[in-house]
């Protein structure tokens, strides 16, 4: 690989690609005649051999031969290095972006452009070892839309999602794959995970959760749980998802917490979301035994 300079690009981001198709030429003109000269010697090479065999002689015959095809090896090589100037698509996909532009100077190694195949697409997500399996259909958050797709391999927790394991009892990372022949769904769509926490995290005592009753669809809502707090002299229930037990009487939890929240371990009545208190204050008499007053 050596640097070029790029003489037309023939694809645009977000086209659709097929494989061998021409993507980026290079300026060739040096490779062209580099290759005009190979096949001039290549041809006089054949020509010497065929002198050569007229006049029968074994170490003339056998030179000339020799020259041959190191001249057919410069030409093929001529022919691999012209042909190098052409960028092709290695398989068909879509192109996500395009680095290069027309006139640009690109060294050896730099990027023209990155491409994909979007049929099927694949994503890393943090689930809980215990539940899941390979092979086994999940449902998988795509920003705003649930879809079906099915868990490919289970494998030790990515190094961006080790803080997880302070906060959950068994975690890995499992690649998750999605059928995206119907191309509803995008490269680098946000992929939503369950355990990965979208709020505050507090550690609480477990006697603090709380069921949610029914939901606006009347759906029994006990598996998402909340919990009550005071902030600013009002009750209020803040949903939250449940994360890793530390020991058996308390537990981490993510939901959207204030900085002056106080939680409420337990209390004498249910007391509803919304409802304003205040601190109970007691009035002290003093007592007058011992005083005297002066007419």
């Amino acid at each position: 690989m050596v640097n070029a300079v790029v003489r037309s690009v023939h694809v645009k981001t977000g086209e659709k690609v097929k494989v061998q198709s021409e993507a980026v030429r290079l300026d060739n003109r040096e490779q062209q005649l580099l290759l005009e000269r190979a096949k001039a010697n290549y041809t006089a090479a054949q020509i010497e051999v065929k002198l050569a065999q007229k006049k029968k002689e074994s170490e003339r015959v056998a030179l000339a031969q020799a020259r041959l095809r190191a001249t057919k090896a410069d030409l093929d090589l001529a022919e691999l290095r012209l042909d190098r100037t052409q960028v092709r698509i290695p398989f068909a996909g879509e192109v996500f972006r395009v680095h290069a532009v027309e006139g640009q100077l690109v060294r050896a190694g730099e990027p023209l452009l990155t491409i994909g195949d979007t049929s099927r697409l694949k994503v890393e997500i943090p689930v809980d070892r215990k539940k899941v399996t390979s092979g086994q259909s999940i449902k998988l958050r795509v920003e705003d839309v649930t879809i079906d797709a099915k868990i490919e391999s289970i494998h030790p927790l990515r190094d961006e999602f080790k803080p997880l394991r302070a906060l959950l009892t068994s975690v890995a990372s499992a690649v998750v794959v999605v059928d995206n022949s119907q191309g509803r769904l995008k490269a680098w769509q946000t992929v939503y995970s369950p355990l990965v926490p979208r709020h505050w995290v507090t550690e609480i005592p477990t006697i603090c959760l709380k069921n949610r009753g029914k939901n606006e669809q009347g759906k029994d809502d006990a598996l998402e749980r909340k919990v009550q707090v005071v902030r600013n002299n009002i009750i209020r229930d803040i949903p939250v998802r449940l994360l890793g037990h530390v020991g058996a009487e308390r537990i981490f939890v993510s939901g959207t917490f204030a900085s002056d929240d106080e939680v409420i371990v337990e209390s004498s009545e249910e007391l509803a979301d919304g409802t304003q208190i205040r601190a109970a204050t007691i009035a002290v008499k003093k007592s007058k035994a011992g005083r005297s007053r002066r007419n």
